[in-house]
Parts: C-alpha cells; sequence; structure tokens
C-alpha cells in the first residue's frame, strides 16, 4: 500500500511548536498529521484541536463526522487544565462520557487517548487525540 500522506519536514515541525516559524504549517500539514496519528495507532478516527484566541478554535479530524468539536473541545479544556496525556479504554463505561453523540450515536466510539499540545514557554496550544469504536484493555 502507498501512502498518500503529505510529509511535514522536521524544521517545519519543530519551528511550528517553537513558535519560531515563518511560515505556519497549512491546512494540507494538518489533515496530513491526523491521518498519520490514526493510522501509527490503530485507530479508526484522530483529531487536531488547536486552541485560538478567547473563543475561537480550530481543529482537523479524521473518521469522524462532521460535528465532532464538541469532543474535541471537552477535553482540551480537561487536558489544557492538567497538562497531562489522558486515556479512556471504555467511554461506554465512563460517567462523563457514556451519553455523549459521538459515544452514544452510530459512531459508538470506546477507546479516546489524547495528549496536550504546550509551547515551549508553558502556553496550552491544543490537544491531539486518536479515537476508536473498539475499547481497548490497558497496556495493550
Amino acid at each position: 500500500m502507498t501512502s498518500s500522506l503529505p510529509t511535514i519536514p522536521p524544521s517545519a515541525a519543530v519551528a511550528a511548536a517553537s513558535g519560531t516559524s515563518t511560515a505556519p504549517l497549512s491546512e494540507p500539514d494538518f489533515d496530513g498529521l491526523v491521518q498519520l496519528a490514526a493510522r501509527f495507532c490503530g485507530t479508526g478516527a484522530a483529531i487536531l484541536h488547536l486552541a485560538g484566541e478567547e473563543t475561537t478554535s480550530s481543529s482537523w479530524s479524521v473518521g469522524l463526522p462532521e460535528k465532532a468539536d464538541s469532543l474535541a473541545d471537552f477535553y482540551a479544556q480537561v487536558l489544557l487544565r492538567g497538562g497531562q496525556p489522558l486515556t479512556i479504554t471504555d467511554a461506554a463505561a465512563d460517567p462523563t462520557l457514556s451519553r455523549h453523540p459521538l459515544v452514544a450515536g452510530p459512531a459508538g466510539l470506546r477507546f479516546f487517548a489524547a495528549v496536550p499540545l504546550i509551547a515551549a514557554d508553558g502556553t496550552p496550544l491544543g490537544v491531539l487525540a486518536v479515537m476508536d469504536a473498539a475499547a481497548r484493555v490497558p497496556g495493550r
């Protein structure tokens, strides 16, 4: 199988993450990143949610319904407060998520893993998460 994912030059990724980039990453770069995250983690879906100034934000996703931002917003808030990765092995058993439309609805998401994206100066930038319809056993 050949890969159709765009490549992000390491120097561009480092510059974008450190805030020293003079040429920001483009839409195809972010689309490629979420595709790569889902493929690397063996999940059916991934989302990159970048927090903007006050009320604006941007999201890129693969394998999710168009309006998946509610889940990204929820976990962005949780992750950015704690600054720690988060794994939920079965969202259907999680009291906070069990009624969420992406869990209880047709998408039927069960597994969720996310990492906060934090700049070198400690500024929270957003969250990168992978999700799947199959629950996962911890440690596997």
